[in-house]
């Protein structure tokens, strides 16, 4: 199926770079959609992972300094407006459809089978639905040992302070719609070691 697409946007970004701190600061405003004469009923709908707003910070800042230790705090800030995706938004019920059993006597014919057949979800238009945007805010410490022919750096960070439940599905079970979350609020540490 051949169909076309738009995409559209502009981007702004500030890097700013002192002896002891710096960070970077970029914005991007920006619109895709996509067009299918066999889907949406020909009409041009949202692309899935159209975000219209992306804002992302990261900052650093050298807290003491010596010569073969040095010792630093970052800030990663992310921000973006939430994807498209289909839902539906009702399921119309009808009556129990009598002799399916008779028809399907193989046994493939389970009591989920037999309730999704006499039940219609109600689907508004192709990625209709707006999914909540995306907040998130990490913060690290790290501690840096330089000698002659090696450096190890150790970070401890904390992924997700504010513990939002950024949602990255949206589905309907059990009669309640629920949604999905990868990332919760997480300690992390880690050690690297380089050579030269």
């Amino acid at each position: 199926m051949s169909g076309s697409g738009k995409s559209y946007g502009i981007e702004v970004s500030v890097e700013i770079e002192q002896e002891r701190y710096g960070g970077s600061l970029s914005y991007t405003l920006s619109k895709t959609d996509r067009q299918y004469d066999g889907i949406n009923n020909g009409g041009r709908f949202p692309f899935q992972y159209d975000r219209r707003h992306i804002l992302n910070f990261q900052g650093h800042f050298s807290v003491t300094e010596k010569k073969k230790s040095t010792q630093s705090a970052n800030i990663n800030i992310s921000y973006t407006s939430g994807g498209f995706s289909t839902l539906p938004v009702a399921r119309c019920e009808a009556s129990a459809l009598p002799y399916i059993r008779t028809f399907f006597n193989d046994g493939t014919v389970t009591e989920e089978t037999e309730e999704n057949l006499h039940s219609l979800l109600l689907v508004p238009g192709t990625n209709g639905f707006l999914m909540p945007y995306y907040f998130r805010v990490d913060l690290g410490y790290s501690f840096t040992w330089k000698r002659d022919h090696s450096s190890s750096e150790l970070t401890v960070g904390l992924c997700n302070i504010f513990n939002r439940h950024n949602a990255s599905l949206i589905f309907y079970n059990d009669g309640l719609w629920q949604q999905l979350c990868i990332v919760p609020f997480m300690p992390s540490i880690s050690l690297r070691i380089s050579f030269s």
